[in-house]
């Protein structure tokens, strides 16, 4: 392998632990407190309702940022000339402060029309999480990737304790949540800012000669709004879906399996956000097509094998950790990893058209796959219940997969490698003893005969055996 090859994959290595330690982080302590929140909050109508609320937030957050976050990241990689990254961040947080305005008016409309349940708290949730979101993009775009590890976990850190205090001695129930996700956001934008002084370095409220910047970013960054409303959208469909066909009681029980899914969501952020530096920096590479092809299969691989192995261990030891009242959520697990599965694979072929900057060819697809999932629902929920809504999920992703692999010929060869046809056919397998209630021998052989048949991947095999070897060699 050849010097550029290995320091290329050490850095995506390197790019994939940074990650991890914040995102496994913050999950990690999401994932900590369900327990505690469904112990103290015996209603899932009521942690279902909070999680409508929640979910509404992620898809309105897009419209608020005009999806800016990923535009400020983009650009903001790219250069290091101070007087542009001033324009770039200027121009982001003063359009954020316009859209956030524009909000809070329409939600004292709304409240006047039809006061909603927690709709100040959920407002002001959205709009904390927005510039939470977009200053975190413009710390990892300036190179401070420490930095935006750092703000993750210390937002985390702080809803947990804020979480205890609120719920526990305070007794405040779903308000505690939202006011803990709140502060907890606003505490960890201070305390980064007063570290790195990204805003007060590159944040001019006098500038506005950007009009030439202003129009390249949004047309960077606004056709990703559409592409990130369908996702939130099509997860807030099966909410609304399972709350009308089934009611909240099943809502409450598929948002907590939602949270225990966050194993698959943990690595498909991790993941696309490696991916989504490493992409940009190596697209200009000459061997592009063979590095993208064995991301690609060394992805579904790996994924594979994380969803084995954490479904099989959760169906063990997640019946001594829930309340009785949310031991049901245990049967949507493996079928939601898997679902979770195909949205990352998704996710990976549109970093390439953000290597591009032909964002806009993402729009057919995003139109297509919310409607898409809407009419599988109505067709899937009532013969299948929550299971129907989880199946349109996967054969959603499934759809948009294939448009986007067949599009981005144009600009880029993916390979799918045969023997990547494995890990799909034993996800498939892998549906047996999750779903149907077998016998723990039965279970345990299917689980070793997967892990066993996942490694007949040359890369995986070669990449695990090669960094035994060179720990061995160390000592």
């Amino acid at each position: 392998m050849s010097e550029t090859k290995t320091t290329r994959s050490k850095k995506m290595a390197k790019d994939f632990l940074v990650y991890s330690i914040g995102v496994i982080g913050s999950k990690l302590m999401t994932f900590l407190l369900l327990p505690f929140y469904t112990h103290y909050i015996n209603d899932p109508a009521e942690y279902g309702y909070y999680d409508l609320c929640l979910t509404a937030c992620f898809v309105l957050m897009p419209i608020v940022t005009l999806q800016l976050r990923d535009g400020a990241f983009r650009f903001l990689l790219e250069t290091q000339d101070t007087i542009k990254r001033k324009n770039i961040v200027t121009l982001v947080n003063k359009t954020l402060l316009q859209t956030s305005l524009i909000t809070i008016l329409i939600a004292i409309g709304v409240y006047f029309i039809h006061p909603f349940n927690y709709l100040g708290y959920t407002i002001t949730l959205l709009i904390v999480m927005s510039f939470y979101d977009v200053y975190a993009q413009t710390v990892r775009g300036l190179g401070n990737n420490r930095s935006f590890i750092a703000m993750s976990l210390i937002a985390s850190f702080a809803i947990a304790i804020l979480s205890v205090v609120l719920i526990k001695f305070l007794s405040m129930g779903v308000e505690g949540i939202f006011i803990a996700n709140i502060l907890a956001r606003i505490i960890a934008t201070v305390a980064v800012e007063i570290k790195e002084k990204a805003l007060k370095k590159y944040f001019n409220p006098k500038l506005c000669d950007y009009k030439e910047l202003r129009r390249e970013i949004l047309k960077f960054s606004i056709p990703l709004l559409p592409a990130c409303i369908c996702w939130w959208f099509i997860g807030f469909s099966n909410r609304y879906f399972i709350t009308e066909y089934i009611g909240l009681h099943d809502s409450g029980i598929y948002g907590v399996a939602s949270r225990l899914a966050t194993v698959a969501q943990t690595i498909a952020i991790i993941f696309q956000q490696t991916w989504q530096e490493n992409a940009i920096q190596q697209y200009n590479s000459k061997d592009r097509n063979l590095f993208f092809s064995k991301i690609f299969n060394g992805y579904i691989f790996s994924f594979a094998l994380v969803i084995l192995l954490y479904t099989f261990t959760a169906k063990l030891i997640f019946p001594y950790m829930l309340n009785d009242n949310y031991i049901d959520c245990i049967k949507y697990l493996y079928p939601l990893c898997v679902s979770t599965m195909f949205f990352a694979l998704a996710g990976y072929f549109e970093i390439i058209y953000q290597c591009e900057k032909n964002t806009h060819r993402l729009l057919p697809t995003v139109i297509a796959a919310p409607i898409i999932n809407v009419v599988l629902n109505y067709l899937f929920i009532k013969p299948l219940g929550v299971n129907g809504v989880i199946l349109s999920y996967a054969i959603t992703y499934i759809i948009l997969i294939a448009c986007r692999w067949i599009d981005v010929r144009k600009y880029i060869s993916v390979q799918f490698y045969k023997i990547s046809t494995i890990p799909l056919l034993l996800i498939l397998i892998g549906a047996i003893p999750c779903v149907v209630d077998t016998n723990i021998y039965i279970e345990v052989t299917i689980l070793v005969g997967s892990v066993a048949s996942l490694f007949i991947s040359k890369d995986l095999r070669d990449n695990v055996i090669g960094k035994v070897k060179s720990k061995l060699s160390r000592r």
